[in-house]
């Protein structure tokens, strides 16, 4: 089984980072929870500082917030800016999860509308 930090500090300081990390790039616990394929109501715990996530979930986490796993564990960094808005990085999400058939189609939509 994967370490989870005990440290009640520890655990509301990578709590409060991954809160933040999230509600930056515009997501919603449901949304971060599907993608880390855990519940909501675990991913609102990490958040609370009420439970540690496993290294393995740190690290997931980080990957899909687009940052290094240090911004969640180290208070003296500044948890970086999203690349795009809120918005636009829903978008990156959506496009990601289609297949090649329905990517292309979105995509010539999307230049259709930008012109």
């Amino acid at each position: 089984m994967p370490k989870r930090p005990h440290d009640p500090t520890l655990l509301a300081l990578i709590g409060s980072r991954l809160q933040q990390a999230r509600l930056a790039r515009g997501m919603t616990q449901a949304a971060l929870a599907e993608k880390l394929r855990i519940e909501v109501a675990t991913l609102s715990r990490y958040e609370g500082g009420h439970k540690g996530p496993s290294v393995t979930t740190i690290a997931a986490a980080a990957k899909v917030l687009d940052i290094d796993v240090g911004d969640l564990v180290d208070r003296g960094r500044e948890l970086p800016e999203p690349r795009h808005r809120p918005e636009v990085e829903d978008a990156i999400r959506l496009l990601e999860g289609l297949d090649s058939e329905r990517l292309d189609l979105a995509l010539r939509l999307l230049h259709e509308v930008a012109r």
